[in-house]
């Protein structure tokens, strides 16, 4: 539908402020740029022929722990996807993130050891490199959304709360909020369509493998956190489709 005229009186996407340092000439692949003072990096993945006239969505991309954005983008096939469907994909290079009191680097800001201003950093990055693709590629601004895997998922529920007012929608692929160390959902001040996916609960329900993770003795339930991720999307009016898979913690595309 991101073709399509949004409807008459339909509120419009809040646009972020160019970087201070300015932005790079993009390029398909990696680009560098300063962001809230600090180098930052991310993937630019763009259908290889774009229509004359056309705007095109645009999806970020957040990896899981163990991965990096190359990883997500040859597995997840995400250029031969962006030539067939004609969107912009921007997949972020993680800068780190410490829980504090231990040497656990979950990659992306989520835990509850996490300060705001670590928080609002990760934040203006999503801004940052929102408004160079905008300035420079053909970008239709209300079809803005965002995938996280994993810990990646983690902090794209932190993120669409936080920018709800400029993202179109959200997936959530094994993340979630509440979960002993995780952030709380808190809301978000508009409402989002999404997609909350997990890969198996335990017992007493037991359909198939457990989606868990071990991080520094304290057990993270994808499970329990994305209950609690669609917990907070009912109580806010929120839209969404549960897709359930009986798989445990492993990130699509699943054999």
């Amino acid at each position: 539908m991101c073709m399509q005229a949004p409807p008459v009186g339909a509120p419009t996407p809040d646009k972020p402020a160019l970087p201070s340092a300015g932005c790079p000439t993009l390029v398909a692949g990696l680009n560098t740029f300063t962001s809230n003072g600090n180098t930052r990096q991310f993937i630019l993945v763009k259908p290889a022929v774009m229509d004359p006239g056309e705007k095109l969505p645009v999806l970020f991309m957040w990896h899981w722990i163990g991965g990096s954005a190359q990883g997500f983008v040859d597995r997840g096939e995400i250029q031969a996807a962006a030539d067939d469907q004609h969107f912009i994909g921007i997949v972020p290079v993680a800068k780190g993130a410490t829980v504090i009191g231990t040497s656990f680097n979950t990659r992306w800001p989520f835990d509850i050891s996490q300060t705001q201003s670590r928080m609002n950093e990760e934040f203006k990055f999503f801004d940052d490199m929102l408004a160079c693709v905008e300035q420079q590629l053909p970008v239709n601004e209300n079809c803005v959304s965002t995938v996280g895997v994993s810990a990646g998922a983690l902090f794209n529920d932190q993120l669409a709360q936080a920018r709800s007012h400029v993202l179109a929608s959200f997936m959530s692929l094994s993340g979630g909020v509440g979960n002993n160390i995780i952030r709380p959902w808190n809301g978000a001040s508009r409402k989002l369509p999404s997609v909350v996916l997990w890969g198996g609960d335990g017992p007493p329900n037991m359909d198939g493998n457990m989606d868990i993770l071990g991080c520094v003795g304290i057990g993270m339930d994808f499970s329990v956190a994305s209950n609690a991720l669609e917990d907070g999307l009912e109580a806010g009016g929120h839209f969404f489709i549960e897709c359930r898979h009986n798989c445990g913690h492993v990130e699509p595309p699943l054999e």
